[in-house]
């Protein structure tokens, strides 16, 4: 399959899904709570199970695991599930596009550096 074959294929655009919009929408507010951000996260299983994975990674250096929603969203940080929220619905978006068409980890590599030197530059021009 030809990357333009691919595009005729889609029968529609990837929409984001309401756990991001809602994340995303709290996440704006002045006084964004964590507790109705763990409501919203606890509605979706593979972002929940990523979000606990990545607060109980060594990263974190956690003496004891975190098992709860809540506290791993208080660990974690506005940012990082902000993040981790979208890197998992990208994910998703992209499963099941044949190796031979998208070297997947050459895309991610490029995705990730770009993203970071972006940004980069907003930080240094503001």
């Amino acid at each position: 399959m030809s990357p333009n074959e691919l595009v005729e294929d889609i029968d529609q655009l990837v929409s984001l899904p309401e756990v991001f919009i809602q994340v995303n929408q709290l996440m704006e507010q002045p006084h964004c709570s964590s507790t109705k951000l763990a409501e919203i996260i606890s509605t979706d299983v593979d972002i929940s199970a990523r979000l606990l994975r990545l607060v109980n990674s060594p990263f974190y250096g956690l003496r004891s695991k975190v098992d709860t929603i809540s506290r791993a969203v208080t660990i974690a940080g506005i940012h990082e599930l902000r993040n981790l929220v979208l890197a998992t619905i990208a994910i998703r978006a992209f499963t099941g596009i044949p190796e031979k068409l998208v070297n997947m980890d050459d895309f991610w590599r490029h995705a990730v550096t770009t993203g970071v030197l972006s940004q980069m530059l907003a930080c240094a021009t503001q």
